[in-house]
């Protein structure tokens, strides 16, 4: 498991924890199972898609980025970035760069 991702977790927990919710209120409000928020919380993934990552930040009430270990502000962003790519293909690059095209223009 990848260190963002251990982090995410942790937080998710905490931030569940402090909020005084359980797996199943959180999974009710998430709309994801129980198991699924029971295996995240003990670290049991390899992966976590970013849909689920947004369902959980918004059901506790924190940002986004501070549950992904990313608010060192736009700088951190940026190194996070960067950090991703270094791991992409150039096929994935390519689909990355339109991407990051699209998200530039679509509210313009």
């Amino acid at each position: 498991m990848s260190n963002n991702i251990e982090l995410t977790l942790q937080r998710m927990k905490q931030a569940r924890k402090e909020r005084g919710m359980s797996q199943r209120e959180l999974a009710e409000k998430t709309g994801i199972s129980n198991s699924a928020i029971a295996k995240y919380e003990l670290g049991n993934v390899q992966d976590l898609p970013i849909n689920k990552v947004k369902d959980i930040a918004n059901a506790l009430g924190v940002p986004l980025e501070w549950l992904m270990g990313i608010d060192e502000g736009v700088d951190g962003v940026r190194n996070e970035l960067h950090r991703l790519i270094d791991d992409l293909t150039e096929e994935e690059c390519a689909a990355a760069r339109l991407y990051l095209d699209f998200l530039k223009t679509k509210d313009k």
